[in-house]
């Protein structure tokens, strides 16, 4: 008969069956085992009531009134014993409205109907990569049960080394995937178990394979020595299941430190790490001078290890279990004997962790830390010196043991499911190899000939030689392998007082000398020598002066902004005439720019749909949508589109690197549709500077006409009235963004934001050597705007910015933004805002 209940989701109507035994009691799920394969799923009971006796009324008639309520599953509730268990647990749970839910009682008879099944069946399927189907919940509808059922992907031993918590799929041929980011695996936790992982299966890309790797020890088995020799092993057990191809490291805690050092013994072996995470993880010199863990702090750091916290102590192995019992945590289903022994591992990497000293290995990482568990001894940008590929930040709004929570497992999962390649973003801009042999030896002899060596009979060969090979000179130094010395030199014209190159943030004040080019003897040729790291790329531009240039000061030039305007390319860049960039200065590692060369590859370029004016008289342009998919274009707002249009040609290079977007928010905000094409809204800006700041400095009027005229009107002519409004501006440009955000709202949906002009406002500097350094305006006008998703970035090497923008990106991720922040090697400088933005409207 139905019955109406209430469940997690409010009430249900469902099949209840009521029985009396003839004999002995009855196991209800045999029976409904049992009927399931007599009847069709509708008419299966969802709960089984046993009763001595059937209710009647007077007239011999069952008594429905009397028959009693269902009881859906109000048990004491067993925690989750396995990964596989974990994994099916909070699915369970979402299907009931549960928050959890025992891992031995039956989905049925916690008010589970045959339709909430089904879906309940496609996403065990989705998380697990195998087959479920309804048959198999009404066969096994308990979490323990169907885990049982299913597992035989799984790991046979929850504790060993290898945890598989979704096999990679084998492509046919037996060959790696060739646009694969290759398996993930992830390093567990100062606790030693990587049951936490299982929770990135509901998110994660069902085509790729998940595996969780587990520490020695746990078994009873000898502990590691030091991390080396874990990271050592770890790979070994890697390669056994990926022996070729591109892998993915990932680890919380301690588990980040240890996949840092196996990416540097990846690299070692000549192994691809397509992709480093690191969750909430820091070198382990930041723990140099702090005291050894106590007992208790071990028990505390056990219970965070399992995502779960508690403010009752923990005096002993009893008290974690039943905190985390109490939590339901998946570690809840350990026996103490167990909890002994995950207590030993975190104090044992404790120790190691102590220890280690962090390698350094070139890959691209993404560092995602817990904005509500700063401590002062963890420097948010300690792994810059460990990390020489592109480094990039995302803060959570959660505490450390938040990072391995559902939303937080989600928003990891949107990290691993978007593209990757040798550059930040995955912009597709590979970077070109760094040459070698006999090119290499050309370089460093052409190096050593100019920098150890005066001029001789061979001057003029040599001045020829080196604008025959090209400038500038990138050699190793011997002095740092992470870096490359760089030499840049001129030939000026007949009395020369000097020549200044401006390379930008790199020879700007306080570094000036860097720029003071020193006279190859008597010659007209100027050169230049000094150290970056590798990764670095900046533009760079000659000023040669005369003796009573206005510059000049008691003898020395001084750098202005001027100085930098009136420089010129290096004519010796042999690139440089092909570049919307002029030239510019790339060690190994920085991204490739040759994609942005003027007609590279015949490039089509997409029409412009529509122009018009603003109220001011600004003209604005709107392209069609740039790559293929159904879904509608989002609108991706850029001022200064003489720049972008018809300096760079943006939508060219957008249109020629292929079709379909991935698009600012697919990779990580977990918004926006990465199958979306992008049509390109450019806004001009004024030529001169104070001009270009009234408006570009957040001039409301201005941001108005847009948000008010120019969005609607490109909705209404590409017949996309719901198209998402992206924002993306640079410098001023970015400051503007970030205005719109907070009055206007309805018209900002996501932001792509890089090196905002935080120094200006309205009514305060016009300069940024007259900014006092306190907070900027715009923090305060983001105070109370609605998050929406955000990408900041903001150079090394830009010291006025490096700190007010980073410093907004932590006040915004704790205010609820989901924001990303990348830093890179370089400055405030065109070059890396193109190479990013196409990285972020990327189409592939």
């Amino acid at each position: 008969m139905t019955r109406e209940v209430a469940t997690g989701t409010g009430t249900s109507t469902v099949i209840v069956g009521y029985v009396v035994p003839a004999g002995d009691g009855i196991d209800r799920s045999q029976l409904r085992d049992a009927l399931s394969r007599r009847l069709p799923p509708y008419m299966v009971p969802t709960a089984i009531e046993v009763l001595d006796a059937l209710p009647m009324t007077r007239n011999g008639k069952l008594d429905r009134r009397r028959l009693p309520a269902p009881t859906l599953g109000d048990g004491p509730q067993a925690a989750p014993r396995s990964p596989h268990e974990a994994v099916l647990e909070p699915l369970f749970a979402r299907a009931l409205g549960r928050t959890h839910v025992s891992v031995t009682d039956s989905f049925f008879d916690l008010g589970g109907t045959s339709l909430t099944a089904s879906v309940l069946a496609r996403r065990c399927a989705d998380a697990l990569g195998t087959a479920v189907t309804v048959a198999d919940l009404f066969a096994a509808p308990s979490v323990s049960a169907l885990a049982d059922r299913i597992g035989g992907g799984a790991s046979a031993d929850p504790f060993g080394r290898l945890l598989t918590l979704r096999p990679a799929p084998v492509p046919a041929d037996g060959s790696p995937d060739a646009d694969s980011a290759g398996p993930v695996f992830a390093i567990h936790p100062a606790g030693g178990l990587g049951w936490c992982y299982a929770g990135l299966l509901p998110e994660l890309d069902p085509g790729t394979g998940l595996y969780a790797l587990q520490a020695d020890g746990l078994d009873g088995s000898p502990l590691p020595q030091t991390l080396r020799e874990v990271a050592r092993d770890y790979l070994d057990t890697i390669e056994e299941v990926a022996p070729t191809g591109p892998i993915q490291l990932l680890g919380w805690s301690v588990g980040g430190v240890i996949a840092h050092e196996i990416a540097v013994a990846a690299a070692a072996r000549g192994r691809l790490v397509s992709r480093l995470v690191l969750l909430d993880a820091y070198p382990s010199e930041c723990w140099d001078g702090r005291p050894a863990a106590t007992p208790a702090e071990v028990r505390r750091a056990l219970l965070i290890m399992a995502g779960a916290d508690s403010d009752s102590e923990l005096r002993t192995d009893d008290d974690v279990l039943a905190a985390l019992q109490e939590q339901g945590a998946a570690l809840g289903g350990l026996s103490v004997e167990q909890v002994r022994r995950v207590a030993e591992v975190v104090g044992h990497f404790a120790v190691l962790m102590r220890s280690h000293r962090t390698g350094v290995v070139d890959v691209d990482a993404r560092h995602v830390a817990a904005a509500r568990s700063a401590e002062d001894f963890l420097p948010p940008r300690a792994w810059e010196p460990h990390v020489h590929g592109a480094l990039t930040y995302t803060e959570l709004p959660v505490t450390h043991p938040g990072m391995v929570s559902p939303e937080s497992l989600a928003a990891v999962a949107a990290i691993l499911n978007g593209p990757v390649s040798a550059g930040p973003r995955g912009s597709g801009d590979t970077a070109e190899p760094e040459s070698g042999g006999r090119a290499a030896e050309a370089t460093a002899a052409l190096r050593a000939r100019i920098v150890e060596h005066a001029p001789g009979r061979d001057a003029a060969a040599v001045i020829d030689a080196l604008a025959a090979h090209g400038t500038p000179l990138v050699t190793v130094d011997p002095a740092d392998p992470t870096a490359r010395r760089v030499l840049l030199a001129h030939v000026a014209h007949e009395g020369a007082a000097g020549v200044y190159v401006w390379v930008n943030r790199i020879t700007d004040d306080p570094d000036g000398p860097d720029g003071l080019l020193r006279r190859w003897g008597a010659t007209n040729l100027w050169f230049t020598e000094f150290s970056v790291p590798n990764g670095t790329m900046a533009s760079y531009r000659f000023y040669a002066y005369d003796a009573d240039d206005p510059a000049v000061h008691d003898g020395r030039l001084e750098y202005s902004r001027a100085v930098a305007d009136a420089a010129v390319d290096d004519p010796a860049d042999h690139r440089a005439p092909d570049s919307p960039f002029g030239s510019v200065l790339r060690t190994p590692g920085a991204p490739d720019l040759r994609r942005w060369r003027r007609g590279a590859a015949a490039r089509p370029g997409p029409r412009t749909v529509e122009s018009g004016h603003l109220a001011d008289g600004t003209r604005w342009r709107l392209t069609e949508p740039i790559g293929d998919g159904d879904a509608e274009p989002r609108i991706v707002v850029v001022p200064d589109a003489q720049k972008w249009f018809d300096r760079c040609d943006l939508p060219g290079v957008l249109a020629a690197a292929g079709s379909g977007t991935a698009g600012s928010g697919s990779a990580d905000s977990g918004s926006g549709d990465p199958g979306a094409p992008v049509a390109i809204l450019g806004v001009d800006a004024p030529g001169d500077g104070p001009s270009r700041r009234r408006q570009l400095g957040a001039d409301r009027a201005f941001l108005a006409s847009i948000a008010d005229d120019a969005l609607p009107r490109a909705r209404t002519v590409l017949g996309a009235t719901e198209a998402r409004a992206v924002w993306a501006g640079q410098s001023l440009g970015g400051l503007s963004a970030l205005a719109a955000a907070a009055w206007f709202p309805d018209a900002v949906d996501e932001l792509i934001v890089y090196s905002p002009s935080l120094w200006f406002s309205p009514d305060g500097p016009a300069r940024p050597a007259d900014w006092d350094g306190g907070r900027p305006w715009i923090a305060d006008l983001l105070a109370d705007a609605a998050p929406r998703p955000t990408r900041l970035a903001v150079g090394r090497n830009e010291r006025l910015l490096a700190a007010p923008v980073t410093g907004l990106a932590r006040e915004l991720a704790e205010a609820g933004w989901p924001v990303t922040l990348t830093t890179y090697a370089g400055g405030h400088d065109l070059p890396w805002w193109a190479h990013l933005l196409a990285a972020d409207l990327r189409t592939r």
